[in-house]
């Protein structure tokens, strides 16, 4: 029965109906025999129970992780999610992912120089970029002019301490 043989990346494979408990169909996506299912750990939180879910995202991370990375809720330089956290981020180009600034090295003068830019600036990710975290605020920075202002904030005028 080679249409219900499932292979894993460590070579071993299995029938469906052989897997205890037995799978009715041949899943999508990637499958991982039961060994190696026991030695995975979430990229994000570093578990290795699954959660109610099972594992997400072709085994990279539990169902609650899984669930956050679908929603793109998290910096994926230091996991902490940021649907919850303050803090100036930017947003990936490419995976659309949002980064804090300061994970990726943005001092506040070259963040404020980035905003200035708007779309003419494109960002992306370590990830994306395939760079090493930080490379890109320092290498903004060196770009940002000596005679660049950041423009007031409209929303911090009137609430300065008295």
């Amino acid at each position: 029965d080679e249409e219900l043989l499932l292979l894993c990346d460590c070579g071993e494979a299995m029938h469906t109906y052989c897997l205890k408990p037995p799978l009715k169909a041949v899943p999508e996506g990637d499958w991982r025999c039961p060994k190696c299912v026991k030695s995975l750990k979430c990229e994000r939180c570093g578990t290795s129970k699954p959660g109610r879910g099972g594992w997400r995202v072709d085994y990279r991370f539990c169902d609650e992780c899984g669930k956050l990375h679908e929603e793109q809720g998290y910096c994926p330089l230091c996991m902490h999610d940021c649907r919850t956290e303050e803090g100036p981020m930017v947003c990936c180009d490419k995976c659309d992912f949002w980064v804090h600034a300061e994970c990726d090295g943005f001092s506040e003068r070259g963040y404020d120089f980035f905003v200035s830019k708007g779309d003419k600036m494109s960002y992306e990710c370590p990830r994306c970029a395939k760079r090493q975290p930080l490379e890109y605020g320092r290498a903004l920075d060196a770009k940002v002019p000596k005679s660049f202002k950041a423009k007031p904030d409209p929303s911090d005028a009137g609430c300065a301490p008295e």
